[in-house]
């Protein structure tokens, strides 16, 4: 919809910008019409735990994710992220080469921060990943966590390959069968960076690609396969 970006202009917080504004967006299809992303709806999401746990949803993260994985090397992309040194700096291609870009620190509580504005570690990545693979459970009860693996929302029947089974969306994962496997992805990025993350759920295998531009992802998850 046309409004998919109004958060990129607003002044409000994460809380005022959903009470304020979102009541005046209008809805682009009817409640489970089709799929459609939307990165304002987790932003709602990140709003729903602040009111439930009284707490920010980055020290919410930080407190019950992070920390409890160890993943030291993730950072939010606030005024902090640029003293962690193992975290690349963002870049542009440029007519000579490549150009670093200015850090960019999205302001506290930023409305859109919990669809985005992460940095990590292809090691801190990969700790997240393996906690998909093989410790969620440590975290969900063990219906929650197979709700969560459980696709939930058609996105396409017909696939580019024979080897790709039907395209579905889930709890933050975009869900199909790889050469018959289960198999969950989801891309992501912001200013200088890309990402594509996936993994086959119980198998223990996951991959990760990290890119310190603005690149294509649909070209990286075209290199994963």
């Amino acid at each position: 919809p046309p409004h998919t970006w109004s958060w990129v202009f607003s002044e409000q917080s994460r809380g005022d910008y959903i009470r304020d504004r979102l009541p005046h967006l209008l809805p682009c299809c009817s409640y489970r019409d089709h799929y459609q992303y939307s990165n304002i709806m987790y932003a709602v999401a990140g709003q729903l735990v602040e009111s439930l746990t009284r707490s920010s949803w980055e020290d919410y993260v930080q407190t019950h994710l992070l920390d409890p994985l160890q993943m030291r090397h993730t950072a939010f992309l606030d005024e902090n992220w640029a003293g962690t040194p193992q975290l690349a700096r963002p870049c542009k291609r440029s007519g000579t080469g490549w150009q670093p870009l200015a850090p960019f620190f999205a302001r506290a509580h930023h409305p859109i921060a919990p669809a985005s504005e992460m940095l990590s570690t292809p090691r801190d990545m990969m700790v997240w990943l393996a906690a998909h693979t093989e410790q969620l459970g440590a975290f969900l009860s063990s219906r929650s966590f197979q709700d969560f693996c459980a696709p939930h929302m058609l996105i396409a029947e017909e696939r580019p390959h024979p080897a790709l089974g039907p395209l579905s969306y889930g709890y933050g994962w975009r869900h199909e069968t790889f050469r018959g496997r289960p198999h969950l992805w989801h891309t992501g990025g912001c200013t200088g960076y890309s990402a594509v993350a996936s993994f086959l759920p119980g198998e223990g295998h996951a991959v990760c690609l990290l890119n310190n531009t603005q690149a294509n992802t649909g070209y990286m998850l075209a290199l994963w396969y």
